[in-house]
């Protein structure tokens, strides 16, 4: 996900045009892979003016410690980690 855009802006080519749309695509398709935002606040992210003046402080906007996904691997390791008490939300 982050590896294309890396490679992409690694270039002497004058890529800062299109910049802004990019790192919108990035940020938009974080927030949606690893479920940070509840599913109807990130719907109403799809624009870069609507991303921008989203609301990150509020914590009403986020998904509760039990639903955002750090991948498969990841939530099974954190699984593991709270049922032995070993970590908590």
């Amino acid at each position: 996900m982050l590896q294309p855009f890396l490679v992409l802006y690694q270039s002497d080519k004058p890529l800062v045009p299109f910049l802004a749309g990019d790192l919108f695509t990035l940020v938009k398709n974080i927030l949606e892979h690893f479920k940070v935002l509840k599913p109807d606040k990130c719907k109403s992210t799809d624009s870069i003016s609507l991303l921008c003046s989203f609301d990150f402080t509020d914590v009403a906007n986020f998904n509760c410690a039990d639903k955002v996904s750090i991948g498969f691997i990841g939530d099974e390791l954190l699984k593991k980690k709270r049922a032995k008490k070993e970590a908590s939300d």
